[in-house]
């Protein structure tokens, strides 16, 4: 009878940790500047990813410049070109998953994808 209740213990522990959520990123903005992009968004206290989109082809990692949830994209670095996009997911997202293209795959992934107007 032990075992049997270890087992179902076990079940509905694995269930719930595969049932979560991932982190989501939410009220993402774009404010350009002179000279540069100031990307901020809300979320939990988790890494996250900050990828440089065109034709929504991942071109850029720009990782680096995440701090907290919030990122400053220099525009002198050409890191904020005309037409650019940017997406913003939690960093347990696989730097090699391609970038969502619908909303359902933004949602799966946690993230969003803001494109700001030069």
């Amino acid at each position: 009878m032990a075992l049997v209740v270890l087992i179902v213990a076990a079940v509905l522990i694995i269930a719930q940790v595969n049932s979560q959520k991932p982190p989501a990123v939410s009220n993402l903005t774009a404010t350009p500047g002179a000279a540069n992009v100031d990307l901020r968004w809300d979320g939990p206290d988790v890494p996250y990813s900050v990828l440089l989109l065109k034709d929504n082809k991942i071109v850029a990692d720009l990782t680096y410049l995440v701090r907290g949830r919030e990122a400053w994209i220099p525009k002198t670095a050409a890191l904020a070109p005309a037409g650019a996009c940017y997406l913003i997911r939690p960093a347990t997202v696989a730097s090699t998953t391609a970038a969502p293209s619908t909303d359902t795959d933004l949602a799966t992934q946690g993230a969003a994808k803001v494109c700001p107007k030069p």
